[in-house]
């Protein structure tokens, strides 16, 4: 009796221990599709956070100084970062109203990098005036099934700009219209979102009669100081430096000023210092030093200057590197400043000024070269004795 029950109840259980066994096994897998389920969403989640990549257009330089009459080159810059694009397309505009219309744009010329590329065609090349403005309008298309790729900044085109008489507008600002100037990639599925850096050129006229200065001191002897700062063998518009004279054997100085370099000839920058007519030059030798507004100090003794007026200072070029706000000191911070504009995708005229050593109106791998190589080079920056 015992037996035929126990032969009975096996196939029950058999069939109870599968249907356990099923309802364990569908508990995993739709456990598993859930949990893969949540990771792809939270994958998705990620990837929508995530900002896509950028790029940039900007007028340089951004910040210029030019006389009336002084015909000038401005270009447009653009950025991509590495992703292939298709198109580059900008509006420069400019006011210049035709019933005061000082301001000429000519010579509009396609970068050499896009006008002698066979993938490259730019249908639209052209300047206009409106009643109010003037525009310059470029757009460069990529045949390439690839699309084009560029490391870095790369020049769009180049235009000249001359102004009969001040504008109305001074400084002049030249802006990229937002709606008509971008960057587009290859990849419709990735687009790129372009950032825009206006610039602004401000007019001076050589022949107007300045203001007179109100009644000082009365001043003495001039100085002239012929000077080289590394990196820059061109004009690059003025650069501010300090000034400070005083006696060998004596820390304490005797005067100190601000002054501008501006260029000469042949790679050199000159400024002239006038002196207080209360100094008597005729007692002593004297030490000099200069600091450029993103530059190491300079010191220069022991100097002559009972009859020496005229200093050559080109033997010891001004290295840059000691950046606004200056410490005195080129260190880890400068660096880290050079480094920082470089990586914006668009940065600013004031994020430019603090970093572009060689004031070329971008901040690129040129400046970081320069930097490192000051720091190579052993500049006297302490006390001048």
């Amino acid at each position: 009796m015992s037996r035929h029950l126990s032969s009975s109840t096996k196939p029950a259980a058999a069939v109870a221990g599968l249907v356990v066994l099923a309802v364990l096994v569908i508990g995993l897998v739709v456990g598993s599709m859930l949990v893969r389920r949540s990771q792809d969403v939270r994958q998705q989640a990620q990837t929508d956070d995530q900002a896509g990549p950028t790029a940039s257009l900007a007028i340089s330089p951004a910040i210029a100084s030019r006389q009336k009459d002084q015909t000038f080159s401005l270009n447009v810059m653009f950025t991509a970062e590495n992703v292939p694009i298709s198109a580059v397309t900008a509006r420069v505009s400019l006011p210049n109203p035709e019933n005061n219309r000082v301001i000429a744009a000519s010579n509009l010329r396609i970068a050499a990098d896009l006008s002698n590329s066979a993938d490259w065609a730019c249908p639209v090349s052209q300047i206009n005036n409106t009643p109010t403005h003037t525009q310059i309008d470029v757009s460069c298309v990529n045949t390439a099934a690839a699309g084009a790729t560029f490391p870095g900044v790369t020049k769009l085109a180049t235009f000249d700009l001359v102004t009969t008489n001040l504008p109305q507008t001074n400084p002049l600002p030249i802006e990229l219209d937002t709606s008509l100037s971008m960057v587009s990639a290859k990849d419709v599925r990735q687009p790129l979102s372009t950032s825009l850096t206006d610039g602004r050129v401000t007019f001076s006229d050589p022949a107007a009669t300045p203001p007179s200065p109100p009644p000082g001191p009365p001043t003495g002897t001039e100085l002239t100081l012929d000077a080289k700062f590394n990196g820059i063998t061109t004009d690059r518009g003025p650069i501010t430096a300090l000034v400070k004279l005083g006696r060998v054997g004596n820390t304490s100085q005797l005067f100190d000023t601000t002054t501008e370099f501006t260029f000469a000839q042949n790679g050199q920058y000159q400024a002239k210092v006038g002196l207080p007519a209360s100094l008597d030059l005729t007692k002593g030798r004297f030490w000099l030093t200069v600091k450029g507004e993103k530059h190491l100090q300079r010191v220069f003794r022991p100097l002559d200057l009972s009859v020496q007026h005229q200093l050559d200072l080109t033997a010891k070029p001004f290295q840059p590197g000691d950046l606004p706000p200056q410490d005195g000191v080129l260190n880890i911070a400068d660096l880290d400043k050079v480094l920082e504009v470089m990586a914006l995708p668009g940065p600013t005229a004031d994020q430019l000024n603090s970093a572009d050593v060689n004031f070329d109106g971008v901040v690129n791998a040129f400046d970081m070269g320069l930097v490192l190589q000051t720091l190579s080079v052993k500049v006297d920056e302490g006390d001048a004795q």
